[in-house]
């Protein structure tokens, strides 16, 4: 590949690390914003549920427990640990492609990985795979593909 194919993985490299810069940052500002002034809010509504004549102190415990929801909801930590994830695997893959560690045609399989898994594995559901999945579990799927594991077809008798 040319030159003008370096320049061009370059910049849409660099454009795909801005973008998860900028969603890092908002989802990690959110997350703190909502857990830390959660804490707040239920530590003033212990402190003063002590004090007889205070009435809007359930409305204070509501609130924290409302940023506690909200931050869950979203899953803004998930998603704060998914783009750090894609932003350093393309800054990896950006390393390697001006040190010439990859070609052209290596740094653009590369990124083409990255930009799918972040189709593939942004948190969107609450459940224990919210997380972009390990290298182990890739592993065990392309395993599983190449060995012909899946037990759903093997063993239909009837």
């Amino acid at each position: 590949m040319t030159d003008t194919t370096s320049k061009k993985l370059t910049i849409e490299i660099n454009k795909q690390i801005s973008f998860h810069r900028f969603w890092k940052r908002i989802t990690s500002v959110s997350y703190y914003f909502l857990v830390a002034g959660g804490v707040t809010l239920a530590a003033v509504a212990t402190i003063l549920s002590g004090k007889s004549n205070i009435t809007y102190t359930p409305w204070i415990a509501a609130a924290s427990g409302l940023f506690a929801t909200v931050e869950r909801l979203f899953l803004l930590r998930e998603k704060w640990t998914h783009h750090r994830l894609m932003e350093s695997k393309l800054k990896s893959t950006l390393i390697k492609l001006e040190t010439k560690i990859v070609t052209d045609k290596e740094a653009a399989i590369l990124l083409a990985d990255t930009v799918e898994s972040h189709a593939m594995y942004l948190p969107v559901v609450e459940d224990n795979k919210a997380t972009v999945p390990s290298e182990l579990d890739k592993v065990k799927d392309d395993s599983t593909k190449v060995n012909g594991s899946n037990n759903s077809n093997n063993n239909s008798e009837e």
